[in-house]
């Protein structure tokens, strides 16, 4: 199936006139081409490009093949001159490419040109032609500005058709320059790099930081002996967009308000963009189907690349290219692996590592999408087995990513922040997989915070066994880069490490959207201290946003029954004293902030469907 490219134009807060053009950096700073867009000299028929382009956006992001890059986007013919001061080891790199706007085939070839301007003389360091097939693909390349070190120059982008020009093939392509960026070798990042690593379905007790008794994570131990291991970290949901949302906007997922059909409101801060237009270089990896593009995730990076289908070993190699270019800037990296989700098939060496496997290993997804009950405990083992060799194999090449940002240079300086979405149910209480479940084999999720180490060595590293949530990422990363929080209810995990701060309670939640048949259904978890409330409740059909019947409430003491099996409000009357009222007074701000904040309708491709049915995510 012809996968189509998806091209965005949403660069909120990068527009050009939105700032005053800022001044020439100097020649030790990175110069981003497309953040300084307003400072360029623009030649090109602007009335033309308005007529195809309404948004006339010069700079913005652009996606082909799943990858999507802060670029320069002008019209086609075009020339963009800018005015800078070239470093003594200057770095100049970027990448070409058209889209189709939809077409497997261009319209025209198109010429990509690269002029300095310096003494009154011209000089061609960079020419290339993307052909008509080559289409809806990046091409990395650059350009020797050596000859020209520690000198000011004019460097012009031109694009061009090949061929007779004609207007009417300018409307039918996309030209991007892709993340244009000149920079000094000599430099290094002024400010803490910061590198946050989600991984899909991470069950904390099967971690060996926190106990478990196979050792499928020797990398990731290493990580948590140098760093902090919160013991009783807890997952804001229990599937994965609503979780990844939460990370970055450090908001509940109903406050959010990003769910299957809707993207996030342009008017909720998101960590990407605080980062961007902070200064820092941002830059994600990603490789679950619900991180896609389509969901929004791309807002505010200056690379975002999907490696949908593809094995932890080609994410991290892709990691550490991007950390390679970057080593020398300030810079953000979001990693996700996807490894450890179901049908659980690792690689090759690692099919036995853990003992036994079933005999027939596609009968997995059948059973987990169909919820069809094991044969008897020695399947359920069978498919541990298996989870446990993914998790082992993810881990080595964890090992590996770390290994390199210590060749880099960049392990000791740099935050790294290592979560899990959620956990995963290996039919606990008769259910499978994550996505209906709110009980703790699915929301304690391990927390592993890597200080850089200016910090003092006592307050690096050690364990807390203070109750945090997810919603405690955003405000740790934000204060490492000398930013405020927009929120103010959770703080940086420093502090609950410290003993200055000790959240009170966390909450975790889950909605079903609603059916034809069915209204919507949710499920709300708060945890205070050694007691966990569980509410679930149902809306009537057609209405969306409220969500008021309560179908059955659940209380456990997680210090005296951490499996919870005896619900406390079976049988004799027990006193929730304010629990109750802060669950009621939680569903009753959601239904008031996921009206506001509506975001975009989403809108999937036919490939991007075809892999969330593959998964069991859309029947």
């Amino acid at each position: 199936m012809t996968r189509l490219p998806i091209v965005f134009f949403a660069g909120a807060m990068l527009l050009p006139g939105c700032a005053a053009p800022p001044a020439p950096p100097s020649a030790r700073a990175p110069f981003f081409f497309a953040k300084q867009i307003d400072a360029a000299e623009q030649d090109f028929d602007r009335n033309l490009f308005l007529s195809y382009r309404k948004d006339g956006l010069l700079a913005a992001p652009v996606t082909m093949d799943d990858e999507t890059r802060l670029s320069l986007s002008p019209p086609v013919p075009s020339r963009l001159t800018f005015a800078v001061n070239v470093p003594h080891q200057p770095v100049f790199r970027f990448a070409i490419g058209v889209s189709g706007l939809g077409e497997e085939v261009l319209s025209r070839p198109v010429a990509f040109t690269v002029h300095v301007e310096s003494d009154g003389r011209e000089e061609v360091v960079f020419e290339e032609t993307v052909r008509r097939g080559q289409s809806n693909t990046w091409f990395d390349r650059s350009a020797d500005l050596t000859p020209w070190s520690g000198e000011s120059i004019r460097l012009v982008f031109d694009t061009s058709l090949v061929g007779e020009n004609t207007a009417e093939a300018g409307g039918t392509l996309l030209p991007a320059w892709g993340r244009p960026v000149l920079d000094d070798a000599r430099a290094s990042p002024e400010r803490t790099n910061i590198v946050l690593i989600s991984i899909d379905c991470l069950r904390a007790d099967h971690v060996g930081a926190y106990g478990y008794y196979r050792n499928t994570t020797p990398s990731i131990d290493a990580l948590a002996a140098d760093g902090v291991v919160f013991e009783n970290a807890m997952s804001v949901s229990s599937w994965t967009l609503p979780t990844h949302m939460s990370m970055l906007t450090g908001l509940m997922p109903s406050f959010h308000g990003v769910d299957r059909s809707h993207k996030l409101s342009a008017s909720v801060p998101f960590l990407p963009e605080m980062l961007l237009q902070a200064g820092y270089e941002t830059l994600g990896v990603t490789s679950g189907a619900y991180l896609s593009q389509a969901f929004g995730f791309e807002r505010g990076f200056d690379i975002y690349r999907l490696l949908n289908d593809s094995r932890a070993e080609q994410v991290v190699d892709a990691a550490l290219d991007l950390t390679r270019q970057a080593r020398t800037r300030d810079h953000f990296l979001f990693l996700h692996l996807f490894d450890a989700h179901w049908p659980y098939v690792p690689p090759r060496s690692f099919l036995d590592r853990f003992d036994e496997r079933p005999t027939d290993i596609s009968d997995i997804m059948p059973k987990i999408i169909y919820r069809k009950p094991p044969t008897g405990p020695e399947e359920i083992q069978e498919f541990v087995n298996l989870y446990d060799g993914e998790i082992a194999y993810l881990d080595r090449e964890l090992g590996r990513f770390f290994d390199g940002l210590k060749e880099q240079g960049l392990y000791d300086r740099t935050l790294i922040m290592l979560t899990a979405d959620h956990g995963e149910s290996f039919w606990e209480r008769e259910l499978w997989q994550h996505s209906e479940s709110i009980y703790q084999e699915v929301l304690h999720v391990p927390l592993i915070v890597k200080w850089p180490v200016k910090w003092p060595a006592a307050a690096r590293t050690g364990r807390s066994p203070r109750l945090v949530s997810h919603l405690s990422i955003l405000p740790t990363i934000v204060d490492q880069a000398g930013l405020e929080s927009p929120y103010h209810e959770y703080s940086s995990l420093d502090r609950y490490f410290d003993g200055i701060d000790q959240p009170t309670r966390v909450m975790s939640e889950i909605t079903w959207e609603p059916k034809p048949t069915s209204g919507a259904s949710m499920k709300v978890a708060l945890m205070e201290g050694d007691l966990k409330y569980i509410v679930t409740m149902k809306g009537d059909i057609g209405d969306e946003e409220f969500v008021s019947e309560v179908v059955q409430e659940e209380l456990y003491d997680l210090s005296k029954d951490p499996g919870e099996r005896t619900n406390l409000l079976s049988g004799a009357a027990r006193d929730l004293g304010n629990l109750r009222a802060e669950v009621r007074q939680f569903i009753d701000q959601a239904r008031i902030l996921r009206a506001e904040r509506r975001g975009q309708e989403i809108v999937l491709d036919e490939a991007l469907e075809e892999q969330l049915r593959a998964l069991g995510y859309i029947n």
